[in-house]
């Protein structure tokens, strides 16, 4: 009877334990965009790298050449979201020096801050990025720049 017993116990708990469900992570945020952005800090046109090493936040890296080389690297904040966000955006500009003129600046690297609007499709497909960007050197510039890319 002892063991009709502890087999019945048995039963009854395993079936509660599988009756509850298993908790799902949503879909994986993707790590990496790269993207193509006219105007920006690039002036003509930027070609981005992001990584997103935590959901809030994206480390980005640019590359325009055309009459002068400039290297924007940023850090950006990202709102809201999963897919939809408010990006604030900070760092720096590395510039041609003889670029430097243009800028007032006295090093080859200018402050750089933006803010703007970034759709980062979680589970990768489309980035998408409109945004205001803002050089600091002897005189404050401030220009638009909207890219598209992919995630992944």
């Amino acid at each position: 009877m002892r063991l009709i017993q502890t087999a019945l116990l048995f039963l009854a708990l395993s079936g509660a334990a599988s009756a509850v469900p298993e908790p799902t992570a949503g879909p994986e945020v993707s790590k990496f965009s790269v993207s193509f952005e006219l105007g920006g800090p690039g002036y003509y046109y930027t070609l981005w790298g992001s990584y997103r090493p935590i959901e809030s936040l994206a480390v980005n890296v640019g590359l325009s050449v055309s009459a002068i080389v400039v290297v924007p690297v940023t850090a950006s904040w990202l709102l809201f979201g999963p897919t939809h966000h408010l990006e604030i955006s900070g760092g720096g500009e590395i510039v041609d020096p003889g670029a430097l003129s243009i800028f007032g600046a006295s090093t080859g690297i200018a402050p750089l801050f933006s803010v703007g609007y970034r759709y980062w499709e979680p589970g990768g497909g489309l980035d998408f990025r409109a945004a205001a960007y803002v050089l600091f050197g002897a005189n404050v510039v401030v220009w638009p720049g909207i890219s598209a890319g992919y995630t992944f």
